[in-house]
């Protein structure tokens, strides 16, 4: 009889840790769905200006606000070109 109610209780502990995974799970996507999401587009006029749009998507429950930007150069995004030999990364 002990051999069978062990069966049981494991059984109950496996079913106990599923429903836990996927309460967790659950959690984690709702959390996910409410972060705000920033989208960034920025389109070149001409050698030195761009002009760039921001979007907050899904901020309804957090507030955000920019209050300043700030321009930094990156070579992550793409590829740097330079107009003539007599120029560098370092004069820019």
């Amino acid at each position: 009889m002990s051999t069978v109610a062990f069966v049981v209780s494991l059984g109950s502990l496996y079913v106990a840790k599923l429903s836990y995974d996927f309460s967790v799970a659950k959690e984690m996507r709702e959390i996910q769905e409410k972060q705000p999401a920033v989208d960034l587009q920025i389109n070149p006029r001409n050698a030195s200006a761009a002009t760039f749009a921001l979007s907050i998507i899904n901020r309804s429950e957090t507030n955000i606000v920019p209050l300043s930007m700030r321009v930094e150069h990156s070579l992550e995004a793409g590829k740097l070109y330079l107009s003539s030999s007599q120029q560098s990364l370092e004069k820019l």
